[in-house]
């Protein structure tokens, strides 16, 4: 579900000195391989990773 892999790969990583996941991916990875899979990071303010976010989109 790429909603749900863009928001976790958006949130900050505490251990990983609050980078996300994706500030390192696009920085390694080719932007076509973003486009191709409909990757896109959200805005940190944005990020959700309560259940909310699936059952809302569901409806």
């Amino acid at each position: 579900m790429v909603l749900v892999t863009n928001h976790v790969n958006s949130y900050p990583r505490p251990k990983m000195k609050n980078i996300r996941p994706y500030d390192l991916a696009f920085k390694a990875l080719p932007e076509d391989f973003f486009v191709h899979l409909g990757l896109e990071m959200i805005p940190k303010d944005e990020v959700n990773l309560a259940p909310s976010l699936i059952y809302n989109k569901a409806s």
